[in-house]
């Protein structure tokens, strides 16, 4: 599994340039991924004749280690299936130099953070974030986020493998709350998908609203190849 440093955290770009504390992560090292002892099958009564063939004091070979079967090469997400069914492109995005998370400006598409984790990956949130709407796109895809419930299905795919995720938590929040609120985009802790977009009063004087919806989702079934 490749390893990735995520130098630092990050404010969705309707978070208004909120920065977050800086985090070091690794998504984890040889040790911890899980090996199975392989070693080539031997024809009957050949260990004798290799045995004798050898010359004294010759060390016995090594047995070849490999990945576990549960191993996968962990993906980007490409694509997001909503509740309803509806599909969401999702592309890679980062950081700007304000901290801000510069998410597509067409609202049918979602932004996946590139420090975030990939799918595949054991632990950490793989984070989305995405405009409620736009005055050139009008009413996004991620609207649906503001009627998440509890037990809702989101489904996320690669170009290899797809997971369902079931809806845990899903509220409103204030953006200073969001910004604050590092847990969002652990990388070390729990298998989770955290999906951001716009919500609560408009403020036309600022630009924007006021609040955030955050929704999380939990794995509910393991990782399938496409």
């Amino acid at each position: 599994m490749n390893s990735r440093l995520a130098v630092r955290k990050i404010g969705a770009a309707f978070t208004v340039g909120a920065l977050l504390t800086a985090c070091a992560s690794a998504e984890g090292s040889p040790e911890s991924v899980p090996t199975l002892a392989v070693s080539q099958a031997e024809e009957p009564g050949t260990a004798q004749q290799s045995s004798a063939a050898k010359p004294a004091g010759s060390p016995e070979p090594a047995n070849v280690a490999g990945p576990a079967a549960s191993y996968v090469d962990a993906e980007r997400p490409t694509s997001l299936i909503l509740p309803s069914g509806s599909v969401m492109r999702v592309r890679p995005v980062s950081t700007s130099p304000e901290s801000e998370l510069d998410i597509p400006t067409n609202t049918n598409q979602a932004g996946w953070w590139d420090g975030s984790s990939q799918l595949g990956e054991p632990y950490g949130s793989t984070v989305m974030a995405g405009h409620v709407d736009s005055f050139e796109h009008g009413l996004g895809k991620f609207a649906q986020l503001l009627d998440a419930q509890p037990g809702d299905i989101f489904t996320v795919e690669t170009t290899a493998l797809s997971q369902r995720f079931e809806v845990t938590r899903a509220e409103l929040v204030p953006k200073s709350s969001l910004s604050a609120d590092s847990d969002l985009y652990d990388v070390q802790g729990d298998r989770r998908l955290v999906l951001i977009t716009c919500g609560g009063a408009y403020d036309a004087e600022r630009g924007g609203y006021r609040d955030n919806m955050i929704v999380i989702a939990e794995p509910l079934s393991e990782l399938v190849e496409r």
